[in-house]
């Protein structure tokens, strides 16, 4: 029996609680909450105008959600070689310094490219690898689990 699975499907006895309902605690709690809203939200108002840091914020909040950060939006070359990922960075650089994205974008960008790079790297040498133990006759018949083909290549 596989853990966290301990009902056969089909078992109409062991369903449990349906998702997304609430526990009758967390609904008498929201219950007795909701009762009381208003006046618990002129309260914090009221403490956050005599200066209540605390109850500030928790208004400020409310009114102003946390800023999620927008989306990047340029073009890029090719990113197929070692090569071709290197003009990418150095492009996201330009871009960077000229202020058309903000340095922390840049280096999100960047740190992708750098994983595309290893990927790349580590087919390469891979290729390189399986040609030489082929010429050798160490290994007649292709590994399937060991050659990573990228979009593009040839087999």
């Amino acid at each position: 029996m596989p853990r966290g699975k301990p009902f056969e499907p089909g078992n109409s006895f062991g369903r449990g609680r349906p998702k997304g309902s609430r526990n009758k605690s967390t609904a008498a709690a929201l219950a007795l909450l909701g009762e009381h809203a208003e006046a618990l939200m002129k309260k914090c108002i009221a403490e956050a105008l005599k200066g209540n840091m605390i109850a500030m914020r928790l208004c400020i909040e409310r009114i102003l959600p946390a800023l999620q950060e927008g989306t990047i939006k340029f073009k890029i070359g090719p990113t197929r070689t070692s090569e071709e990922v290197g003009q990418v960075q150095d492009t996201i650089l330009k871009e960077v310094s000229k202020g058309r994205i903000v340095p922390e974008q840049g280096a999100i960008v960047v740190n992708i490219l750098e994983g595309k790079r290893k990927v790349l790297e580590t087919t390469g040498v891979e290729g390189r690898l399986y040609a030489l133990e082929s010429q050798s006759g160490k290994d007649s018949e292709p590994d399937p689990g060991r050659m990573i083909l990228l979009e593009g290549d040839a087999a």
